[in-house]
C-alpha cells in the first residue's frame, strides 16, 4: 500500500511538472508600471488561466490536477507546490522562469534608450555602455532579485548568476524574442556551439590563403544553417536570417547607426538580399545600381541622412562643432568633399594594388589635396583633430622591417 501511495505522489508530480510546462498560466499583467515592484500579494497578482477551486475540496492525489497548486499568489502557489511534495530545485526553476518571463518586457524596453540594443541596430560589446542605460539594468536586477529572495529565500539564490541580465543579453533577448520560448533555447545553444567551433577553426585556419579560409568559413555557415532550417519553419527561418546572416550584418555594419526604423531595415535587407542571390560576382557598378536602388527604397533626402549618420567623419565633426564654430552647411559641405575624395581614393587603391611597385604616392597626394580643400571650408585645426580621431581616409602602411603591407583606414568607408 506504502508502495501504491509513493507510486501516485510520483505520477501526479511528473503530471504536475508536465501540466505546468505546457499550460503555466501568464502573468505578464503584474508588470503594469516599470518604477513599482513586483507585486507578491493576491490583491495585485493577475488571475492565472486555472485558479484554484475555493467552493469544492481538492481531487485526491491520483487524479491530480493542476488547478490544485496554482493560485493567484505567488507565496500560495509555492506552498501549494511544497503541499504535493514538489522538489526544492524544481520548485525553484518553475518560479525563477516565471519571474523571468514577467520581467522580460521591462529589459526589451531598455532598448529605446540604446537604438544600438535593437535587432536592427549595429552593436558593438567593445564600446561604452550609456551611463543611464547602466543604472537602469542594475536597478531592473537588483528588484527581480530582490524580488526571488523574497519568494524563495536568499539561500535559493545564491548563486545569481541566472538572475543578472546585461547589455548583451537584452539585445539577444530582442533578437530572438520572435521565437516560442522553447525554440529560443534551442536557437541560443546552437547559435553558441557553432560560435566555439567558429573561433576554434579559426585558429586553425591561420596561414591558409584568404580564398581557401573564405571558403571553410562560408562552408560552416552552411552548416550552420542547415541545422537551423531543421529547427525553425520555413517563416522562422527567413525572420531569423533577417537578425542574423552576413546579409544582415553588411546592412548593419552599413548603417546600422543611424535611427533606422524596423520597417526601413527590412527594406534595405530585403533589396540586399535579392541583389547579392542575383549578382555572385557583383562589380563596380552593380554596388552602385544597388545604392540607387536603396535610396528609392527610403527616399533620397532619408537616405542620405542615413548616410551621413553613419559617416565617422560626420560624427566627428558634430561632436567638435561647438569648439571649432561649425555651421551645418559648412559641415555638409565638408562631408561632401570627403564623400568625393574618398571615392577616388579607393580607385586609386585598386590601381596601386595592381601595381607591381604598390607605389602609394599618389594616394598621398589626394589626401593632401583632400585636407587642403577641407581646411578652406572648416578650417586647418578641425581637420587636423578630426585627423587625430582617425575620422579621415587614410592609407595604412605597416613596415615590419623585412616587408610592407598596405591597408585603407576604416573611415575610408565612413567606418570608425
Amino acid at each position: 500500500m506504502k508502495l501504491k501511495t509513493i507510486a501516485a505522489l510520483s505520477l501526479a508530480l511528473n503530471l504536475a511538472f508536465a501540466a505546468w510546462l505546457a499550460f503555466r498560466p501568464s502573468r505578464s499583467a503584474a508588470v503594469r508600471d516599470a518604477s513599482a515592484p513586483m507585486p507578491v500579494s493576491a490583491q495585485t497578482m493577475p488571475t492565472p488561466a486555472a485558479p484554484i477551486a475555493t467552493s469544492t475540496p481538492p481531487a485526491p492525489k491520483t487524479n491530480f490536477h493542476w488547478s490544485q497548486v496554482e493560485s493567484v499568489d505567488y507565496l500560495a502557489y509555492i506552498a501549494n507546490l511544497r503541499s504535493i511534495g514538489c522538489p526544492e530545485a524544481t520548485i525553484r526553476d518553475i518560479i525563477v522562469s516565471d519571474v523571468n518571463k514577467l520581467y522580460a518586457p521591462r529589459y526589451a524596453a531598455l532598448a529605446g534608450f540604446a537604438p544600438e540594443l535593437t535587432w536592427w541596430g549595429r552593436f558593438d560589446k567593445r564600446k561604452p555602455v550609456p551611463a543611464g542605460l547602466v543604472a537602469q539594468l542594475r536597478a531592473l536586477n537588483d528588484e527581480k532579485k530582490s524580488l526571488l529572495q523574497r519568494l524563495l529565500g536568499t539561500s535559493a539564490l545564491s548563486d545569481a548568476t541566472f538572475v543578472e541580465v546585461d547589455v548583451s543579453a537584452v539585445r539577444e533577448q530582442g533578437v530572438l524574442a520572435f521565437l516560442p520560448e522553447a525554440k529560443q533555447a534551442a536557437v541560443r545553444d546552437l547559435a553558441s556551439r557553432y560560435q566555439a567551433l567558429h573561433d576554434w577553426s579559426e585558429t586553425q585556419w591561420k596561414g591558409l590563403p584568404s580564398d581557401e579560409r573564405d571558403a571553410r568559413e562560408k562552408e560552416l555557415r552552411e552548416f550552420r544553417r542547415r541545422e537551423l532550417a531543421n529547427l525553425l519553419t520555413s517563416e522562422e527561418m527567413r525572420e531569423f536570417e533577417l537578425r542574423d546572416s552576413p546579409t544582415s550584418d553588411a546592412i548593419r555594419q552599413q548603417y546600422g547607426r543611424s535611427d533606422l526604423s524596423e520597417p526601413e531595415f527590412r527594406k534595405l535587407y530585403e533589396l540586399r538580399r535579392d541583389f547579392e542571390e542575383s549578382h555572385p560576382d557583383a562589380k563596380r557598378e552593380d554596388w552602385k545600381r544597388l545604392e540607387t536602388d536603396l535610396a528609392g527604397a527610403l527616399g533620397p533626402e532619408r537616405f542620405a541622412d542615413v548616410q551621413r549618420q553613419n559617416d565617422s567623419m560626420w560624427r566627428a565633426m558634430q561632436n567638435i562643432a561647438s569648439e571649432h564654430g561649425l555651421t551645418p552647411d559648412s559641415m555638409q559641405s565638408a562631408y561632401t568633399v570627403q564623400r568625393d575624395y574618398a571615392e577616388r581614393m579607393v580607385q586609386a587603391v585598386g590601381q596601386m594594388f595592381s601595381d607591381p611597385q604598390q607605389n602609394p604616392q599618389p594616394l598621398r597626394d589626394l589626401a593632401a589635396q583632400m585636407d587642403a580643400r577641407l581646411a578652406e571650408v572648416i578650417g586647418g585645426e578641425a581637420v587636423k583633430q578630426l585627423d587625430r580621431l582617425g575620422a579621415l581616409p587614410r592609407l595604412v602602411i605597416q613596415d615590419d622591417g623585412k616587408r610592407k603591407s598596405y591597408s585603407f583606414s576604416r573611415a575610408a568607408f565612413g567606418e570608425q
